[in-house]
């Protein structure tokens, strides 16, 4: 269970002159009392703050920061306020909230791909919250609509074999289009693997590889994990987790993963073609071929090779990144 502390909220006096006056003790001490009574959460409620949004935000995000080390929640309706406490946040954060209004929706869901955020969804339309149960289902039925009529990917991550399987058993009863992020265990149930995509047509994302063991779902972390499902006849993409593992060591997780027997062309595949297979954009990218996107990049060595460099990089035939010119 997560539990959110939402005592710092500026309908109550005291943390409103708290933040009128920035005096951050105050604000920091709710925060410390919360976390010390279970929150693992701290929501920063500062109303909508139309002028000063974008000042008080961080300001209070930087010294909650200074006082506990929990995720933060940034509750406001100011999208320009949300943004600026973001770019200060230390850790993943928690934007509350998000309606059904189509407009906020889609400005808030930006804000969290942006900045790998969490968000809190509410019931509430254009007109408010509705009053009545059935009517609050219904918004939130409408949403995932694009879901059940697997228009939209439901990503579910999981490392263990038990919850993959648990994920699967979900997509098949719902008929939903899925992808199984993490995969940690699954070279452990690759025959099972090969049923479902061929019957779900689910996508295995692996990754990241390159972690520590930090938490017992991980306990059979394994860079042989490609090579069993390579040899099992399962496609898969790797993936880092960024900004876990940033991604610039994809190319040296696949290498590594070639190290304990993934085939170069498996390897290859699994950060291009079969990825971009699996999220769906392989009529664009993937592969070179006439009619794609022309998104290149050239090596100076092979590109699982560390010492290698990137010297060219044309992005939809542009050149925007050229190393002879750097060095001129």
């Amino acid at each position: 269970m997560l539990i959110i502390g939402e005592n710092i909220h500026i309908i109550a006096p005291p943390v409103k002159q708290a933040i009128e006056a920035r005096d951050a003790k105050f604000i920091q001490d709710l925060a410390v009392r919360q976390v010390e009574a279970g929150a693992g959460v701290v929501d920063l409620n500062i109303g909508p703050q139309k002028k000063l949004g974008h000042e008080v935000m961080p300001w209070i995000v930087q010294a909650v920061q200074e006082a506990v080390d929990v995720p933060l929640s940034l509750d406001t309706t100011n999208l320009a306020a949300m943004r600026a406490g973001l770019e200060v946040c230390k850790r993943p954060a928690m934007l509350n909230s998000a309606s059904a209004d189509p407009a906020r929706l889609d400005s808030v869901m930006q804000l969290a791909a942006e900045f790998d955020a969490k968000v809190i969804a509410l019931t509430m339309g254009v007109d408010g919250i509705p009053t009545t149960a059935d009517g609050r289902a219904g918004i939130a039925m409408e949403a995932l609509l694009p879901v059940i009529n697997r228009e939209m990917t439901v990503k579910i991550h999981a490392h263990r074999a038990d919850d993959i399987l648990t994920g699967l058993r979900l997509a098949k009863e719902f008929n939903l289009k899925v992808t199984i992020d993490h995969c940690t265990e699954g070279y452990m149930i690759a025959d099972v693997l090969k049923e479902r995509l061929v019957e779900q047509g689910a996508g295995i994302i692996i990754g990241p590889l390159l972690s520590e063991r930090s938490k017992i779902e991980l306990k059979n972390l394994s860079f042989s994990a490609p090579r069993v499902l390579e040899e099992a006849g399962v496609p898969f993409a790797l993936m880092t987790d960024h900004p876990v593992i940033p991604i610039q060591f994809l190319p040296v997780q696949a290498g590594l993963a070639m190290r304990d027997g993934l085939s170069e062309e498996t390897a290859l595949r699994s950060i291009t073609r079969y990825a971009a297979e699996i999220v769906g954009i392989a009529d664009r990218v993937g592969t070179l071929e006439v009619g794609k996107d022309a998104d290149i990049a050239v090596f100076d060595g092979h590109p699982f090779d560390f010492r290698t460099h990137c010297v060219l990089t044309l992005i939809n035939g542009k050149i925007v990144h050229n190393a002879r010119n750097r060095e001129a």
